[in-house]
């Protein structure tokens, strides 16, 4: 290598340096308006309190509880009706899960109320209806009242997990299990479905016939890393209340 192209080489990174600086100087300006003296104190308080957190996260340099994680992959999908759980009764026929709460006003008309919770006793029975708009494959995430995470699609529940889309019902017709039973405390169930074109590159999806599988931090890690790549993918939640 030559001395002009070594001294060239070193030209472009002080160059670079130097507008990255200036970039991260600007960026401060942008963040602490009206501050016009102390810029190297300003750029290093940014560079700690902006920059290095997200870097870090971005990174996973610093472990994310399971919690964490969910509500990650919670904040990436998006509230759906096209998820509702279906309330059984002892004969195992679907049974209206809230009747209508109307709220009358004062001309005498009634107006349903949209933003009621689902509510279902503990200890219920329960199916789960999931109506697919496109084929693929689905996979069908559960946060329990008890902050355990559970995989249940595919499981026992549910042996095949690529469906030609449409209305899908867990437990499916080929599981031995013939409904979901609502045992524990009560509090928030959470359903984060994701579904996919192609099959998914993760290592750890159950098989057929294996138990139940409960997640831990490496599988959802394992999870948002593959969705960062495949912008295919859908990602949809709901949520119900499991009361007294």
């Amino acid at each position: 290598m030559s001395g002009f192209q070594i001294i060239f080489g070193w030209h472009i990174f002080f160059v670079f340096r130097i507008s990255y600086f200036n970039y991260t100087l600007f960026k401060c300006r942008t963040a602490y308006q009206g501050i016009t003296k102390g810029k190297w104190k300003i750029a290093k308080r940014y560079l700690r309190e902006v920059l290095y957190p997200e870097w870090v996260k971005q990174r996973r340099i610093i472990p994310l509880t399971c919690n964490q994680l969910w509500r990650e992959l919670w904040g990436q999908a998006k509230p759906t009706n096209k998820m509702q759980p279906i309330l059984l009764n002892d004969k195992l026929q679907p049974v209206s899960l809230n009747p209508k709460r109307l709220s009358y006003l004062e001309m005498g008309e009634a107006e349903i109320d949209e933003t009621a919770p689902i509510l279902i006793p503990l200890k219920s029975k329960i199916r789960l209806d999931v109506n697919l708009e496109q084929a693929g494959y689905l996979l069908l995430l559960e946060k329990g009242t008890s902050g355990k995470l559970w995989c249940l699609s595919p499981s026992g529940f549910a042996p095949e997990w690529r469906h030609s889309g449409g209305r899908i019902t867990l437990p499916l017709a080929s599981s031995r299990h013939r409904y979901f039973k609502l045992t524990g405390s009560t509090g928030w169930e959470e359903i984060v479905a994701v579904i996919t074109r192609n099959l998914p590159e993760l290592d750890w999806l159950p098989k057929p016939g294996e138990p139940l599988l409960q997640l831990q931090e490496g599988h959802l890690t394992g999870l948002l890393d593959y969705l960062k790549d495949d912008r295919d993918s859908q990602l949809w939640r709901m949520a119900y209340q499991v009361t007294v």
